[in-house]
């Protein structure tokens, strides 16, 4: 498991593990609500009569190795970092993506559905295969660290807009910062700006 929210507005927990899906949990009940994942993938096609009426079908990009889970106060928006990186432990790999992206879902659980309303990274084009995540800044606009490209390069943080417009782009110089979801601490004053 790589992040777990409680969902205020139905007493629900929200986890993700990236090598399988995105699972809803009532919190008092313990019972699945939803699973939000990725079709081709072992959970969907090996266990058809247990766990596929409990996936919600997805318009837009399936969540893939998902990391960064937020919810809106409603609990109708989900908002997770899509790294687009299909399985590394499991036997079944799933699809995989070239590029990583915020996606921001509309959850609607009585229909059964997923629609993909957001996909942000600015245009960059960036493949973050692990790690990861993109927020909601005060102001309305997504903050995403992309924290392990695959030329293990530096993290880079960026800001965009709803109409994936880069508003603020930098990169970190510190190379100690470049070691995949190891957390690292490394002064602000070290970046450098787009």
């Amino acid at each position: 498991m790589n992040s777990a929210i409680y969902d205020a507005s139905d007493d629900s927990i929200i986890s993700s593990s990236r090598e399988n899906f995105i699972v809803k949990t009532d919190y008092a009940a313990g019972d699945i609500t939803w699973i939000l994942g990725n079709p081709g993938k072992l959970w969907y096609t090996g266990f058809p009569l247990s766990l596929q009426p409990l996936a919600l079908t997805v318009t837009g990009d399936a969540p893939i190795g998902q990391h960064s889970l937020s919810v809106s106060p409603d609990g109708t928006l989900l908002t997770c970092f899509n790294n687009g990186l299909g399985n590394m432990n499991l036997p079944d790999v799933g699809d995989s993506r070239m590029s990583s992206h915020v996606s921001v879902y509309r959850i609607d659980a009585v229909a059964g559905t997923a629609t993909e309303i957001l996909s942000l990274d600015g245009a960059l084009g960036i493949y973050a295969p692990i790690c990861s995540s993109g927020y909601r800044t005060r102001t309305g606009n997504m903050l995403t660290v992309f924290s392990s490209p695959p030329d293990n390069g530096p993290p880079e943080i960026d800001v965009f807009n709803d109409l994936n417009e880069a508003l603020f782009s930098a990169k970190a110089l510190d190379p100690g910062c470049s070691a995949g979801c190891a957390a690292r601490e490394f002064d602000l004053a070290n970046l450098l700006i787009d």
